[in-house]
């Protein structure tokens, strides 16, 4: 059991490797704001660039109305948000401003300081997964 929890540790630590070295590669593009909304499911979370599973059943809407909902905090909560360029600026009863680092078909990559804490969110839109 343990080798298949190291198995997938080394699974997510390589996917996320490869996603930032993929970025990095990319020339900068013009964020398309439409490309945001929908459902989002995070697939490997970095608190102060360390891997946490905390957030391992974490998501993101992001609706045309300006609104969003998360669990990261704990449970489900709703905000209002603006998308301004690079910036989903969060507002509400936890204000917080997420960095689109990369948007990329079915891939977001987002960071952002929340409670003095520095994190790094990968997540796939849930639209795209396939369950068998």
């Amino acid at each position: 059991m343990s080798s298949m929890k190291v198995n997938r540790s080394r699974f997510i630590l390589l996917f996320s490797l490869s996603i930032m070295i993929v970025v990095s590669c990319v020339s900068d593009s013009k964020i398309e704001q439409e490309n945001i909304y929908g459902n989002w499911e995070v697939i490997a979370a970095k608190r102060n660039n360390r891997l946490t599973s905390t957030l391992k059943d974490g998501y993101f809407k992001f609706f045309e109305s300006g609104e969003m909902e998360t669990n990261i905090y704990g449970d489900d909560q709703r905000f209002q948000m603006i998308i301004d360029g690079e910036n989903i600026e969060q507002t509400g009863d936890l204000d917080a401003t997420y960095k689109i680092r990369m948007l990329q078909n079915d891939t977001l990559h987002i960071s952002s300081t929340i409670q003095k804490y520095y994190f790094d969110f990968l997540a796939v839109k849930r639209d795209s997964l396939q369950i068998d």
